[in-house]
């Protein structure tokens, strides 16, 4: 089994640390693991949805796994976590974003699942597949 095709994705797996916009290095304390990274990464290519929908973002490792299947498809992806009392989470999440390229495919709701959810059915967004 290999990790997905992304560098950012394989450098956090392979050190356990997350690199910071100040380009500090955190452990890592959140994160789906190669197993997880590989079998999200594989639904969602197979799959290939046009707009997928995550609930926690935590560091990233999800995310990441989900963006790089869709930079192959052309689907696009939306976050949603408040990270509660948990910045450095979410600046470690949205660098790793950026780092990787995927930036263009991915949006962050900062908000509770509860209502991100109901404002992205008002919008008419078509959710096609969600990980939680």
């Amino acid at each position: 089994m290999d990790i997905p095709p992304c560098n950012v994705l394989k450098d956090m797996i392979s050190s356990g640390t997350v690199l910071m916009p100040d380009q500090s290095r955190k452990r890592t304390t959140a994160g789906i693991g190669l197993v997880g990274a590989w079998a999200l990464y594989n639904v969602v290519l197979e799959r290939r949805s046009a707009c997928v929908v995550e609930i926690g973002m935590a560091q990233g490792f999800s995310t990441l796994s989900i963006l790089c299947a869709l930079a192959q498809t052309g689907g696009r992806l939306i976050s949603i976590d408040p990270y509660v009392g948990w910045p450095s989470g979410k600046k470690a999440a949205l660098y790793t974003v950026e780092r990787a390229g995927y930036a263009h495919l991915h949006a962050h709701l900062e908000e509770p699942s509860y209502q991100a959810l109901p404002k992205l059915l008002r919008e008419g967004t078509r959710i096609e597949m969600g990980y939680i």
